[in-house]
């Protein structure tokens, strides 16, 4: 369907609305679209200042129930990590879509494609007006759906490959095959001399104050007292930045490490479902989750927009 075969009001730009107080005007109502609205659930749960919360429709009213809405996070002072989550409600009818299916929506799933579309693009160029020091934007966990959009657009720089959204439910994490022996080995949090270490050993460029800040799960020899394996939970709420030491492998201390952060998220921040992202070219990271009970649901990909370049664009228009 091209801009001249669709309505009007797809032609224009929609308003965004900022909401102060996210946690009562949007938190409900992603939760009635999870597992599919699951990062952005939990990031706008836990959005506080200096996080703000977009949406599509204003605080004092509804989203839409016959109509396509929209919502954004964004942490402004991020630099060179992920500082912008956007989700719509076009998503959850999309599960199960192969990539050339997405690529090739028909109506009328094209013409609310289309409506996310201008949502999205309405608040990258919010956050462009609204913020003049920040050069640069690294969007996440993008459904990809939106990957032909972000790659058509001027001021996109990069656009990563397409990994694998997978959902973990509590019925799903399986019990250890084997108890690991007490005698050996104790449960513990990643501390901030160690940060060195695993931030070296994440293939994810991160921040020291983010990782320190992200609830973890180690395992810790009892005779050196230092960690062998750890798993966090990243800001977006998805299982990350899980390593085992290679002289310790095989020992069943990662999948340990892992259910233990998975149960934690579940019985302490009482989540209906978890999640991880894993390049669909990493094979062994993929059957590891799958034997954690996590299932492949969607893909997602990662975007960076020069910021400067939309401005540019923006003005020209």
């Amino acid at each position: 369907m091209s801009a001249t075969e669709l309505p009007e009001a797809l032609t224009s730009s929609p308003a965004v609305f900022v909401h102060p107080d996210p946690q009562a005007t949007v938190l409900p109502y992603l939760r009635q679209h999870l597992p599919s609205a699951v990062t952005q659930e939990y990031l706008t749960r836990n959005a506080r200042a200096p996080y703000v919360v977009l949406a599509s429709y204003a605080p004092s009213e509804y989203p839409p129930s016959d109509d396509i809405w929209s919502t954004a996070v964004l942490n402004p002072t991020c630099r060179n990590e992920t500082g912008f989550w956007f989700w719509s409600s076009i998503e959850p009818p999309l599960q199960g879509k192969t990539q050339t299916e997405l690529d090739t929506l028909r109506s009328p799933l094209a013409v609310q494609y289309k409506t996310a579309q201008l949502h999205l693009d309405a608040m990258l160029e919010h956050v462009a007006a609204s913020y003049p020091e920040m050069n640069s934007l690294i969007v996440g966990n993008l459904h990809s759906v939106f990957t032909a959009f972000m790659k058509e657009r001027r001021s996109t720089t990069r656009v990563s490959e397409n990994w694998a959204k997978m959902i973990f439910t509590p019925e799903s994490v399986p019990a250890l095959s084997t108890m690991l022996p007490e005698s050996e080995y104790r449960f513990g949090q990643i501390e901030e001399r160690h940060l060195d270490e695993v931030l070296s050993m994440s293939s994810v460029a991160r921040g020291r104050a983010t990782v320190l800040a992200s609830p973890n799960t180690a395992i810790f020899s009892r005779s050196t007292d230092e960690p062998l394996a750890w798993c966090f939970t990243s800001r977006e709420g998805s299982v990350s930045t899980l390593y085992v030491r290679p002289e310790v492998r095989g020992r069943g201390l990662g999948k340990a490490a892992m259910r233990a952060e998975l149960v934690r998220a579940f019985e302490k921040d009482g989540r209906p479902f978890g999640s991880v992202e894993v390049s669909l070219k990493n094979e062994a990271s993929l059957r590891l989750n799958g034997s954690m009970g996590a299932k492949k649901s969607w893909e997602v990909i990662w975007a960076t927009v020069d910021l400067d370049a939309l401005r540019e664009a923006v003005s020209e228009s």
